[in-house]
């Protein structure tokens, strides 16, 4: 039956669709089928970017082709067994897959190279587990390591400038490689003013680094109103276009953050 799901179309720009492989034309079944079953994590690359900024983002649901610029992939971080009949399951808001009767929900499995997490657990002393703890917290938690642990060590690495920098020839011709793991303060005060989206009316304090910020080809802090002229900003969009601005400017820092742990 058909599935009805929120869907990743832009940065930021969350749509609607009936996932059924029937009525989408390039549905990506196998692959995207993955996030309708079960609550699910995925990383989101581009062989090549053309602008200066990210060209890696997280996601929980479906996720457009194109979702960063011209070709996305999409790396799920768990993988769910097909049913039988192919047919899609509609998760509920606020799913726990741990949770649910049903044993299909519950067999799961790492979307990971275990040659690699066991070399990885052998290197560090630590024992790897397929499902994160409840209440774990890396930091504190230093006998296990699980999928999600190795995801945000992942995501951190491809946003270390330093990292970006190194390789900046390679990531021009091929996808980004990963090196092995070795064993809040304010938002940016660098300021543009103010970003009118008419001749009155205007969004303040915008720090010059979200403004800028590039995702794969473009910067999403403009775009994002660009590809809304002429229409009429509800509330609900402006508390969005905010947190826009707010995930940029926290983005950025915590790049340059990345950088002064040293994860090179």
């Amino acid at each position: 039956f058909n599935s009805a799901s929120n869907f990743y179309y832009r940065p930021f720009d969350i749509r609607y669709t009936i996932f059924d492989n029937s009525i989408l034309q390039r549905a990506r079944f196998k692959l995207m089928n993955n996030y309708v079953i079960g609550d699910n994590l995925g990383l989101n690359i581009i062989r090549q970017s053309k602008g200066k900024g990210i060209e890696t983002l997280i996601t929980n649901n479906l996720t457009n082709r194109d979702f960063i610029t011209n070709h996305t992939y999409n790396f799920p971080l768990y993988l769910y067994p097909e049913k039988n009949d192919q047919q899609s399951i509609h998760t509920p808001m606020g799913h726990d897959p741990l949770e649910s009767k049903d044993p299909l929900e519950r067999e799961r499995v790492p979307n990971l190279n275990m040659e690699i997490v066991n070399k990885i657990a052998e290197s560090f002393g630590l024992s790897f587990v397929a499902e994160t703890p409840m209440g774990h917290d890396p930091l504190e938690t230093k006998s296990v390591f699980s999928p999600m642990d190795l995801l945000d060590y992942i995501y951190a690495v491809l946003h270390s400038p330093t990292y970006r920098e190194k390789y900046k020839e390679f990531l021009k011709i091929d996808f980004p490689r990963v090196p092995y793991p070795m064993g809040h303060d304010p938002l940016e005060k660098s300021m543009i003013g103010r970003v009118y989206i008419n001749k009155t009316q205007y969004f303040d304090n915008v720090p010059q680094v979200a403004w800028e910020f590039y995702i794969g080809g473009y910067q999403p802090a403009q775009k994002w109103l660009k590809d809304r002229k002429d229409r009429k900003l509800k509330f609900e969009d402006i508390l969005h276009y905010q947190k826009i601005i707010v995930a940029l400017a926290e983005t950025d820092r915590l790049m340059r953050e990345i950088d002064e742990v040293g994860v090179m």
